[in-house]
């Protein structure tokens, strides 16, 4: 789920073309659990809040407009979801005025630390009311639909003038530019994170050039770290963004095989429900994959040769099945299936 005292910093998009101010879609209002509670101080690197907006106007040159999500809603997610702990990201519609972010800082009781987009005119004293408000990092936009890359004698000066602080640097950019980045990476001094696993397609596989370097850069600089999020940017699927999983074909199997193994195991991730699970949570292997589980109360009937079903499955059958939710055979997906 997106959702991105009062420091009010001026925006660094003042200087900009207004742009067209396209909605964006809010974020799920049917949560739900995970099957596996969350382990003790579990933590949500990347999230944002939006507003009030009476009280935190959105920024006059933004690209995107998404709808109010203020931090009583943020919070309860979190309660909701078993999450301790968060990183609230500065959302680039908020500009650089950073007061809706430290407001929610300031209410989470500890729990929240941020990262903060900040402005040319930026004072040492604001960054030190920053830093006292529980910022600990400064986000740059690179990616084309956001503005492009910043002034880069802004960048290098925001850097030199964070390192004291101890914060790091946080990077937003499109896969295809982490290429022509290379000497960017290798010349910053401080901790930085790429942001949402580098915006990688997961259609494009993990032997893509683009993934492979990134994986390279985070082998040979000490420096750099990748942040684990928005499975949701990188997924071609869209719900529940499982082709964000990676799935190598078997090249023992034949074709037929690899599309079924990875209808079940990655964009489908059948697992989730049909597996049952050990006492930690985790999905059992073996000849238990696949073998039936108690889900939310619903039964998850076995797909293995375990099946109690009337009629075989044939591919066609469960390829309808999971593309449509229905299936003359076997009868309409519902439970926790009807969502997926």
């Amino acid at each position: 789920m997106g959702l991105e005292g009062s420091l009010l910093c001026r925006s660094n998009l003042s200087d900009r073309e207004p742009q067209t101010m396209k909605p964006c879609r809010g974020p799920d209002d049917h949560p739900t659990r995970p099957v596996q509670p969350m382990p003790a101080g579990a933590c949500d690197t990347h999230c944002h809040v939006f507003g009030p907006y009476d009280r935190f106007p959105l920024s006059p040159t933004r690209s995107f407009t998404p709808p109010e999500i203020p931090f009583e809603r943020l919070r309860g997610l979190h309660d909701f979801l078993g999450i301790e702990r968060s990183v609230l990201v500065q959302a680039s519609c908020h500009g650089s005025d950073n007061g809706a972010m430290l407001d929610a800082i300031a209410r989470s009781g500890g729990r929240y630390r941020g990262v903060a987009i900040v402005a040319p005119d930026t004072t040492d004293a604001e960054l030190a009311a920053l830093h006292a408000g529980g910022i600990r990092g400064v986000r740059f936009n690179f990616v084309a639909h956001l503005g492009g890359a910043p002034d880069m004698g802004f960048f290098w000066k925001t850097l030199e003038r964070i390192a004291p602080l101890g914060w790091h640097v946080q990077i937003h950019l499109d896969a295809v530019d982490i290429p022509k980045h290379a000497d960017l990476f290798a010349k910053i001094a401080i901790p930085f994170v790429i942001d949402h696993m580098g915006r990688v397609k997961a259609s494009d596989g993990v032997d893509h050039p683009v993934f492979r370097q990134l994986v390279d850069l985070l082998a040979t600089n000490p420096r750099a770290w990748v942040k684990v999020s928005g499975s949701e940017r990188v997924s071609s699927a869209g719900l529940p963004f499982h082709d964000a999983t990676p799935f190598k074909p078997d090249p023992t199997q034949p074709p037929e095989w690899n599309r079924g193994a990875y209808l079940v195991q990655g964009v489908g991730h059948c697992g989730a429900c049909h597996t049952p699970r050990n006492a930690l949570g985790a999905e059992q292997g073996g000849a238990a994959f696949l073998s039936g589980a108690m889900i939310d109360g619903w039964e998850a009937p076995a797909l293995t040769g375990l099946s109690k079903a009337p009629v075989p499955w044939t591919a066609d059958a469960l390829y309808g099945y999971l593309r449509h939710g229905h299936s003359p055979q076997h009868g309409s997906a519902s439970g926790p299936m009807a969502p997926v």
